[in-house]
């Protein structure tokens, strides 16, 4: 399935295009938790953007904020609503990947890391809790661009390898840690890592 117009209208993503107010939400939220813990640096990419409802927010706070994505139809949407995006990955301080990795290969997530080598990520991801035969919740088993199933512990590893340590789950009204998605906050560690 291509990422185009009728993604973002169907499956998990249905009326996707209506959703800009629960990203202004959820950016109030996580900056709001970002600065009272004094995380929050800039530059930030949200890698998968989409339409670009979360770099809008983060713009409207006057937020450093670029998005990327590798769908063109949702790259020339952000061109036209006039929203930031970038056409090749670059460093940043904060790298935001919601509901992204599940879609790439392990490999392709360490090259985008170290490609961006973020200081912080905030990542939400879905997860599987049966040994990767199927996710948690019914409706990520429904998209084919689901490609990475594992575990939390085996998503925590991963990172670590690549030189990120969890700093802490997230629990908000608008982003949360549940069994079936892994929603946390980590840091570069000072030693870096290997990548895979």
């Amino acid at each position: 399935m291509m990422y185009n117009e009728q993604y973002y209208k169907s499956l998990n993503y249905s009326n996707y295009l209506d959703r800009s107010i629960r990203y202004e939400k959820l950016c109030e939220e996580v900056l709001w938790l970002l600065k009272s813990v004094n995380l929050l640096r800039e530059p930030i990419i949200d890698y998968g953007c989409a339409v670009g409802f979360f770099v809008k927010a983060l713009r409207e706070k006057n937020i450093d904020a670029v998005g990327y994505d590798i769908s063109e139809w949702a790259m020339q949407k952000c061109r036209e609503n006039g929203i930031p995006v970038i056409e090749r990955l670059e460093k940043t301080n904060t790298l935001f990947a919601l509901d992204v990795f599940e879609h790439m290969h392990l490999a392709e997530i360490s090259d985008v890391l170290e490609e961006c080598n973020p200081n912080l990520l905030v990542c939400r991801i879905p997860v599987s809790n049966n040994g990767g035969k199927s996710f948690v919740l019914n409706v990520s088993n429904q998209d084919e661009t689901h490609i990475t199933c594992i575990s939390k512990q085996e998503w925590s590893t991963f990172f670590k390898v690549c030189g990120y340590t969890i700093l802490f789950t997230l629990n908000l009204c608008t982003i949360y840690d549940t069994e079936g998605v892994f929603c946390f906050v980590a840091c570069k560690d000072q030693g870096g890592g290997n990548g895979i």
